[in-house]
């Protein structure tokens, strides 16, 4: 099943940089502003590599950091614990994960299965990074159906703190270094049935298979063994971990021409209408709202405009009408399915998929009324479950884009992986 390598991680020099200037969030959740504030607010801010104005430059700058020590190169084969402590709604939470490599299987061999799907704009994007630098800067995100693995290793191994940094919503991050063969050698046992989750990084997974393709083909790497594009850098965290949290992501849809009222008349027949009220832009009481109710399937509508919102469950009809869209199995079961391909389409005869492409529609983890426009209409959803996650990818089925939005993000930078052994 899943095989798992140490490797020789690069680290920044804390001796050579401000470690809390240096790190960035997934590239996929930077929009081009933020890009430009943390490449402006410090030079060697990785997002200088992962996201380059310009592919050309970007392998003799990483030279340029490794010969200034920069960054520096881990001189033994290891695997590096990766913990979070951070709050949500007041309550602290700490996950646990290890960073490693992972062999790349294919998608028909069921050892590391997707929930969700891609598009082929982005991997061609980090397909043509990975191709031009040989490296990764971020990690893919899985999830372990071996419950407890990952957790009693760290405990019971012994490792060496690399680093302690906050980030940009004041969580600590932690790095640790675990170097011991023998230990090592053990965690690759346990790992041998074991299958693998994604949790984050769909597109970098795509990219890395796309790579092996390519590499195999065009003979690079030749005589090297273990083949370095024939696993990849992720940061694997056990599906039963207590800091293991996935919040919503709500959809938000700008400048919304569609009153409460009329949306009404558009969602009857597929929908019920638990609650209408009035909104005065507390959406912790729309939290707790979707928590106590007891009906599962339900979502809340928001009319900005109007100040009001409709608690909605689709019904009978509407997923009668989910079926003959050719939805099936577990994916039934989610509101993100609800929302996204059965009341958008009903309001706008266009499915979300078509209204990102618009730029209609945006996706929203915390919402905040000081950040969207006040004529949006918000499609505000409670979260997807880890087990939802499983069954779906169980199935062989995908979700939509953002069902889930797994809380903190790994640092970008963190580890940094360069293929010049594996």
């Amino acid at each position: 099943m899943a095989v798992i390598l140490p490797f020789n991680g690069y680290f920044y020099n804390p001796q050579k940089v401000s470690l809390s200037s240096v790190f960035a969030p997934p590239y996929d959740v930077v929009s081009d502003k933020e890009k430009d504030s943390y490449i402006n607010g410090d030079g060697f801010n990785i997002l200088s590599l992962e996201m380059p104005k310009s592919l050309d430059a970007v392998k003799g700058q990483l030279n340029k950091w490794i010969r200034d020590e920069v960054i520096l190169k881990d001189k033994s084969e290891s695997v590096y614990p990766y913990e979070i402590e951070y709050k949500v709604a007041d309550r602290s939470y700490k996950r646990r994960g290890l960073i490693c490599l992972v062999r790349v299987e294919p998608w028909e061999s069921r050892v590391i299965l997707p929930h969700e799907k891609t598009f082929s704009t982005v991997t061609s994007q980090r397909f043509n990074l990975l191709k031009s630098v040989g490296a990764q800067f971020s990690q893919i995100f899985l999830i372990s159906e071996g419950k407890g693995i990952i957790s009693h290793f760290i405990q019971s191994s012994d490792a060496y703190n690399l680093y302690e940094v906050k980030d940009y919503d004041g969580n600590i991050h932690r790095l640790s270094i675990i170097s011991s063969r023998d230990q090592i050698a053990t965690l690759k046992d346990l790992f041998s049935d074991i299958r693998l989750f994604i949790a984050d990084g769909h597109h970098r997974y795509t990219t890395v298979l796309n790579f092996k393709e390519y590499a195999d083909k065009n003979g690079l790497f030749k005589g090297i063994s273990p083949c370095p594009h024939h696993y990849f850098m992720a940061y694997i965290v056990d599906i039963n971990d207590d800091g293991l949290l996935s919040l919503p992501t709500h959809r938000v849809i700008k400048h919304a021409n569609i009153s409460m009222d009329e949306a009404v008349k558009r969602l009857n027949g597929c929908f019920s209408i638990l609650k209408a009220g009035e909104f005065g832009g507390d959406f912790g009481a729309l939290e707790r709202l979707l928590t106590e109710t007891d009906r599962k399937g339900c979502f809340i509508m928001v009319f900005l405009r109007e100040g009001r919102f409709l608690l909605l469950k689709s019904n009978n009809n509407g997923k009668e009408r989910l079926i003959s869209d050719g939805v099936s199995g577990p994916l039934l079961e989610l509101e993100v399915i609800s929302a996204d391909q059965l009341a958008l389409p009903l309001l706008f005869k266009k499915c979300a998929d078509k209204l990102k492409e618009e730029n209609m529609l945006y996706y929203e983890p915390f919402c905040d009324t000081t950040r969207i426009g006040g004529d949006s209409i918000i499609l505000f959803l409670p979260p997807t479950p880890v087990s939802s996650l499983v069954r779906v990818s169980e199935a062989g089925l995908t979700m939509p884009h953002k069902a889930t939005y797994f809380y903190p993000k790994i640092l970008t930078g963190s580890i940094i992986r360069i293929m010049d052994g594996h």
